[in-house]
Parts: structure tokens; C-alpha cells; sequence
């Protein structure tokens, strides 16, 4: 109940936001809504993925399924892990760039009224577009067709009784190798490890097609799990290693560019208001203080565990399969629900005005 209160505050603040996107006259101001919209957007692409996938579990569930095959194959759940990986990335690249810009502008002692001109419209739509653009690749480019030797896990044959299951490329590999030879297949594909497109055909070949040959389901890069997620813990023999840890990699290094950032808007700030000695500078000052040390605490406490996790699950010092459900569903969401309350004081304010509202109809709905 709570986290459904917390989406439809952040739903309403979003809706706020698009009209005053009309009304603005100042540049700066323009580019950081424009940001903290894309936030939101991509909030509610994890709040929309939580949702499909709870109620898919609750229908199907996939925690409990005996013969998982078709699910961890489906289109379904590859769409849900991009939409799940292109929402993170949304609300980390916007936060990443907002933080940047905001202590850029402050480095630079840029005014706040600087007029919005046409051209600097199309910079900000430039800069969306941008940052859309790499969130969605990233998202998608696991699941390219050519690509596959990269990301594709295993195959499972439905009609084949002795490959039961999920079969790896080295299962497959033995396989072959076993049915033709091991002379052949290498002549065939010219190099040690097969490719899948070589290792299909050789299935394929090992059966007649009088009754219609065997049908193979592809295992991809979401089907890692019952929860479709970005396969962020990776064993070291695993294919996709090298392209989970760059992401992993650059998650973190955004993350110390924005707690960088506000560190740097902290200092400044302080340092402008030692030379105002007023009581509402001194306010001021605690406000932003207590804000940038929650905006880097939140970061880190959702993050670092998780990435120290990852890592020693690479390193097989522990076997953290069990906790990557715990940590991708509940743990990292969280850090999208927190971060359009400390970044936009029109959510923070959309946030009491919801809560008000749902505790009176609550209070009145009781007195019923």
C-alpha cells in the first residue's frame, strides 16, 4: 500500500510538471525539469515492471514453476527486463546529468536568467534525446540476433529427451562433438568453441525432418531468472561478464560524479552564504546540507552493497543467486522511489498533498 501511494504521488508530481515545462522563461530551470521529468519517466518504467511482474507471479508463479522453459524464453520476459534496465538507466543518466549541470552552473557563476532561446530548446531536446538513446541501446543490445555468442545462456530443446533442461554451448559442444567428431565440427566452424548459428545446424542435422525436425527455445540475456532483470551476477565463465561488469562499472562511476557534484554545490553554497550572514541563509544551508547527504547516502547504501556483491560473486567467495531477486526488486527500486522526493521540491510537494488526501479518504472511509 505504501509503495502504491508513493508511485501515485510521483505520478501526480510528473503531471505537475509537464505545464509548467510551458511557462518557463529561464533557462536553467528549464533544463533541470526537463531532467527531473525524465526521472520520473523512468520511475514509472520500474514501477510499471514491478507491477506486470507481480501480477505475472501471482497468475503463473514464477517463483514456484516447475517447468520455467517457456517463460525464461519468452518475448514477454525480454521485454520486461528492457523495460526494467531502460527505467533504471533513465532515472541514473538524467540524475547523473542534472547533478553535473547544476554544479557546472555553479562553478561558473552562470545567472539564472538567461533567457530560454529556440536554440537552447533544441540543446535540451538534444540532450533528452540523447541520454534516451543510450539507455534504450544499452537495454536492447543484449538481445541482438548477431550478437547472440555474446548473451545467449543456453538453448532447450522441447522435443529431445536426452537434452533435458537448459543445455549450455559446452553441453551442445560435447554433443556434436560426440555425434560427428570433433575433426569435423572444428572444420566445420573453424575455431574451438562453436558458435550457436554452427551448433543449431549440427542439432538440427542430427535429427530427420519427416516428422518436422526439433524446435530449439533460446535462453537470452533476461532469462537469467524468473524476474527477467539485467543479469548483473555473473560467474566468470559466463559470456555476458565483461558487458554486466562495464555497466556495473559505469553505474557506479555516475554515482560518484553525482555525489561529487552536490559536494561540490554544497561547498560553494556555504562559502556564498559566510559573506549574507542572515538566519534564512544559515536555514538555507541546513536544508541543502541535509538534502545532498541523503541524495549520496541513498545512492550508495542501494548501490555499493550491491555492486560489492556482484564482485564476490564473480570471484566465487560467496553464491549470491539467492539474493539477486531481494536485491533487484526491492532493494534498488527503492533509490527510484526516494530520488524524485530530494531532487524536485514540486514532487516533494505533489508527495503531501497525495498523502493528505488518501489519509482523509482513509479516515473516512474508517468512520464508515
Amino acid at each position: 500500500k505504501q509503495w502504491y501511494q508513493r508511485r501515485v504521488a510521483i505520478t501526480a508530481g510528473i503531471t505537475q510538471n509537464i505545464p509548467k515545462l510551458r511557462k518557463i522563461q529561464v533557462m536553467s530551470v528549464l533544463t533541470d525539469r526537463s531532467l527531473i521529468l525524465l526521472i520520473g519517466v523512468g520511475d514509472l518504467l520500474i514501477g510499471l515492471y514491478l507491477v506486470v511482474i507481480a501480477s505475472a507471479d501471482s497468475y503463473h508463479g514464477l517463483g514456484k514453476c516447475e517447468e520455467p522453459y517457456h517463460w525464461l524464453t519468452s518475448a514477454p520476459c525480454a521485454l520486461l527486463g528492457v523495460i526494467s534496465t531502460t527505467g533504471s538507466l533513465f532515472s541514473v543518466f538524467a540524475m547523473t546529468t542534472l547533478s553535473v549541470t547544476r554544479a557546472r552552473n555553479m562553478l561558473r557563476g552562470l545567472s539564472r536568467s538567461k533567457e530560454v532561446t529556440p536554440m537552447g530548446v533544441i540543446s535540451v531536446i538534444g540532450l533528452l534525446l540523447l541520454i534516451v538513446t543510450f539507455a534504450i541501446t544499452i537495454a536492447v543490445f543484449p538481445l541482438v540476433s548477431v550478437l547472440e555468442d555474446s548473451f545467449v545462456n543456453a538453448l532447450h530443446f522441447p522435443e529431445v529427451n536426452f537434452l533435458q533442461g537448459f543445455v549450455t554451448k559446452d553441453g551442445l559442444q560435447h554433443v556434436v562433438e560426440s555425434h560427428y567428431g570433433r575433426a569435423r565440427t572444428l572444420t566445420l566452424d573453424g575455431r574451438a568453441t562453436l558458435s550457436w548459428v554452427t551448433i543449431r545446424a549440427l542439432i538440427h542435422g542430427m535429427f530427420t525432418s519427416n516428422y518436422g525436425g526439433v524446435t530449439e527455445r533460446v535462453r537470452h540475456f533476461y532469462g537469467s531468472g524468473s524476474v527477467c532483470l539485467f543479469k548483473y551476477f555473473v560467474d566468470r565463465d559466463d559470456p555476458q561478464v565483461g558487458y554486466s561488469w562495464a555497466l556495473l562499472a559505469l553505474t557506479f562511476t555516475c554515482f560518484i560524479l553525482i555525489s561529487t557534484s552536490y559536494l561540490i554545490i554544497l561547498l560553494l553554497s556555504v562559502r556564498s552564504s559566510r559573506s549574507v550572514k542572515s538566519d534564512d541563509a544559515a536555514r538555507r544551508n541546513a536544508r541543502l546540507q541535509r538534502k545532498v547527504t541523503l541524495i549520496i547516502a541513498t545512492d550508495f547504501i542501494c548501490w555499493l552493497p550491491f555492486i560489492l556483491i556482484a564482485l564476490l560473486h564473480t570471484l566465487e567467495v560467496i553464491n549470491a543467486t539467492s539474493l539477486y531477486a531481494l536485491f533487484s526488486v526491492i532493494v534498488l527500486p527503492l533509490n527510484s522511489v526516494i530520488n524524485p522526493l530530494l531532487y524536485d521540491d514540486a514532487v516533494r510537494g505533489a508527495v503531501k498533498k497525495v498523502s493528505v488526501k488518501l489519509s482523509s479518504l482513509q479516515s473516512t472511509a474508517t468512520l464508515r
